[in-house]
């Protein structure tokens, strides 16, 4: 029991409420474990893939995150090579002392071992990206949204497959990139940023991106693409209009 609430209150963190309070479509309401854990496994993936941008710009945080990592590691290598050492030590001393029957010498080993200490493993921090924060932190709707999340990660994808197909090697800055991804979310969600009183946990203040590849026809494009559209069509009947392959692929392909 303690658990599930546990839950629901990380749940709640992230902007998911109980159904009976939930002011969208019943469809679209999922339980909080569920919530929950869609919302963590896409967070990450979006994280992931700003670090292949991150390499080109030499963000002088990550270097300084990456060489302070590098020392503790070697620190808490050293200290623990040093604790096996010392205990491989005491082991053999204290067999001598029980061979020789020396209480003494036992009693003394026993409390040399009392007073060491293993050393502690190095917690890896994760690489901040102010970028990323800056623009998250404005655009709450990324990882606590489901399907907007899903469909940023699918854009963004295909804003740096795009980017990399013209300028091989040459990315744009993230500030541009994210921009492009605000902008585009917005173009395929309008309703989820212009209605104020919508109060889904997907309510939304950005969105653009482009995708991996350009599609001549909607059976060109990736699954991923297709599924976003699904669910953008059925959005739109939702609200009274409809919403062609046609217009998701004019969008889907705009430079």
């Amino acid at each position: 029991m303690a658990e599930e609430i546990g839950v629901e209150e990380k749940a709640r963190g992230m902007g998911w409420m109980p159904l009976e309070e939930f002011k969208g479509n019943p469809d679209r309401w999922r339980p909080a474990d569920e919530f929950v854990q869609r919302g963590e496994n896409y967070v990450p993936i979006l994280k992931d893939r700003v670090k292949k941008l991150e390499e080109d710009l030499s963000i002088a945080l990550k270097v300084t995150k990456a060489e302070l990592a590098d020392v503790k590691k070697q620190g808490y290598e050293q200290a623990k090579a040093e604790f096996e050492k010392k205990t491989k030590e005491l082991d053999e001393k204290e067999l001598e002392a029980v061979e020789t029957q020396d209480v003494e010498k036992f009693t003394k080993i026993k409390k040399e071992r009392e007073g060491l200490k293993a050393p502690e493993p190095v917690k890896e921090e994760p690489v901040v990206n102010p970028v990323f924060e800056e623009w998250n932190a404005k655009n709450k709707w990324y990882g606590t949204d489901p399907d907007l999340t899903e469909e940023a990660n699918v854009q963004f994808d295909a804003l740096v497959r795009l980017q990399e197909k013209k300028t091989p090697g040459v990315q744009k800055p993230p500030e541009q990139l994210y921009a492009e991804l605000e902008k585009r979310v917005k173009s395929l969600y309008p309703d989820k940023f212009k209605n104020p009183h919508r109060e889904e946990p997907g309510d939304v203040e950005g969105g653009d991106i482009p995708p991996a590849k350009k599609g001549n026809t909607f059976s060109d494009l990736p699954k991923a693409a297709k599924d976003a559209y699904e669910r953008q069509r059925k959005h739109q009947e939702e609200q009274g209009r409809k919403f062609s392959k046609e217009d998701y692929l004019k969008i889907y392909n705009e430079d």
